[in-house]
């Protein structure tokens, strides 16, 4: 498994004053900015007066193709929009959406897209974003995501029906566990065009998402998951630790790698803990022994915190772990899941680790380095 796709960004928690579910298309983004193409399953409805995909649900999925316009003045790490009036110039932009209308159609050009690529590169990213996103932020930030961290192959996102309001957890969680048969769906299409060469992806309570579509798909389909998939990775996963293994005991042979971030200074866990009325949150477990009987890799990116976002998505905002993530030599460290107490230099980044074992489990703490250490 390529690194680079383990650490596809989670969503930034945006409280903007601005329609979040209004899309500004602008063909002339094509010449400013630098263009990634994202394909997208959702079960979002749509608003009548303009057909934007917005908080409701469908009982359909809708798949598309979207063009999405990096700005020349990026920088790493970062999502700069503007829901109002976007510049291309300044801000992601969608350039182009269109419409695959039915799921044959969505397999058939994501094939296509797939055989443009080298054949060690024909990889599928499904990302499955969290709380408190809209469809376009949803979109911005996976394509902030290839466009830092160039994973290989075609980057898919899977979009379900977030309010994308902060005061909207509740009504999220509902969504979540009404979206888990179309995310089901979009598991199997996308792995029949790349089959063993899925990784899956999740965010959030996209990856409460994804751990209850795992749970029962291997109910309906014993051994599933580890025939199809490339891999899993959750990111600050806003699950209940107890509900985590509950998930787990239905799913007896893991995707392997099987990757948690986690990180204990994520203060949207922090306020999902106080919200759920429980104070043990996957994505800030830092008990290793809570996980020691299952094949989980988990990795501790705490000390890699910026303060920026609440520190929900650090994974894809630190542009010093991102350039750590994304070096090859990390690949041979996933297989082996061996670090040790050592220093690690890649792409010119030094960092520190401390490794914990718990029988199956490993937890590699990382940290950052000084030059002159």
């Amino acid at each position: 498994m390529r690194p680079s796709a383990l650490v596809i960004a989670s969503i930034l928690l945006l409280g903007a004053c601005a329609d979040r579910a209004t899309l500004h298309v602008l063909p002339e983004a094509k010449e400013i900015g630098t263009i990634h193409e994202i394909y997208v399953a959702t079960n979002r409805g749509r608003r009548a007066e303009d057909g934007a995909f917005d908080e409701s649900r469908s009982e359909t999925t809708s798949y598309l193709k979207a063009t999405v316009s990096v700005p020349p003045t990026h920088e790493a790490g970062t999502t700069q929009t503007n829901a109002r009036n976007p510049n291309p110039a300044r801000d992601f932009v969608i350039a182009a959406q269109n419409e695959l209308g039915s799921q044959p159609t969505f397999q058939s050009d994501l094939r296509k897209s797939l055989a443009s690529h080298p054949s060690a590169d024909r990889d599928v990213t499904l990302f499955v974003h969290g709380y408190n996103t809209s469809y376009s932020e949803a979109l911005f930030r996976l394509a902030q995501v290839d466009h830092d961290m160039q994973p290989p192959g075609v980057s898919v996102l899977f979009s379900w029906p977030s309010a994308a309001q902060i005061v909207g957890y509740a009504n999220d969680h509902d969504s979540m566990i009404f979206s888990r048969d179309a995310l089901q769906d979009t598991l199997f299409s996308v792995s029949k065009v790349a089959p063993k060469r899925t990784l899956l992806v999740a965010h959030s309570m996209g990856a409460m998402l994804t751990m209850e579509t795992l749970r029962q798909i291997e109910i309906e389909r014993p051994g599933w998951s580890k025939r199809n998939l490339q891999g899993v990775v959750l990111i600050s996963p806003d699950i209940d630790i107890d509900v985590f293994h509950s998930q787990l005991a239905r799913i007896p042979n893991l995707p392997q790698p099987f990757v948690v971030f986690v990180s204990q200074r994520d203060r949207a866990l922090e306020i999902s803990e106080l919200v759920n009325g429980r104070p043990q949150r996957l994505g800030r477990e830092s008990d290793i022994e809570q996980l020691r009987d299952y094949p989980i890799l988990v990795i501790d990116v705490t000390e890699f915190s910026n303060g920026r976002g609440g520190d929900h998505f650090t994974v894809g905002s630190s542009a010093e772990l991102m350039e750590f993530l994304s070096d090859p030599q990390l690949e041979q460290a996933i297989k082996s899941q061996v670090f040790g107490n050592t220093e690690l230099r890649a792409s010119g980044q030094l960092l520190g680790s401390t490794l914990k074992r718990a029988e199956n489990a490993v937890q590699w703490i990382l940290f950052p380095q000084r030059a002159s250490d």
